[in-house]
């Protein structure tokens, strides 16, 4: 069974709890949520990564000191802040004593999921819980957006926002 989202009220995790017993879709889940994802990615709000509605700053800070218990790699997905339909989620990762905030964008024409600016050979995932397993298995490239210098890292360690 998938550990219920702590950010969500009693009352929900019940209702959750009990669609699960009864064997109801994603979809009806989600609906409970009042959230409308795709099938494949109502899921999302369930995952030990999620954050939910932790701002930037508030989610940095938290990466940054669960990483001195944790080694590089440590990660979480949160909504992102401007709302935008085309980018709803911004992955965030720790890596080497910085925070890294991808942009997860949402492609309307297939709806799949593709990480950061479009860009010639990218990749697209069916959700985002596909994105994350497929990076705790595949490196994710880490562009500095100051230098742009770039580094590889796996997500390793989901941390709990």
């Amino acid at each position: 069974i998938m550990p219920i989202a702590s950010h969500l009220s009693k009352e929900k995790r019940q209702s959750i709890i009990n669609l699960r017993t009864e064997g109801q879709s994603v979809q009806k889940i989600a609906k409970t949520l009042n959230a409308s994802p795709s099938a494949a990615d109502a899921d999302v709000y369930m995952k030990p990564w999620y954050a939910a509605a932790c701002d930037r700053k508030t989610l940095s800070s938290r990466l940054i000191t669960a990483c001195f218990l944790f080694q590089d790699g440590a990660f979480m997905v949160r909504k992102s802040s401007g709302q935008d339909a085309q980018q709803p989620y911004t992955l965030v990762v720790f890596y080497k004593g910085r925070v890294y905030n991808i942009p997860i964008r949402f492609i309307p024409s297939t709806q799949q999921y593709a990480l950061g600016s479009e860009k010639k050979g990218e990749e697209y995932f069916s959700s985002i819980s596909h994105i994350v397993e497929n990076h705790q298995r595949t490196p994710l490239v880490l562009i500095d957006s100051h230098s742009n210098s770039k580094d590889t890292t796996k997500l390793c360690f989901p941390v709990k926002p």
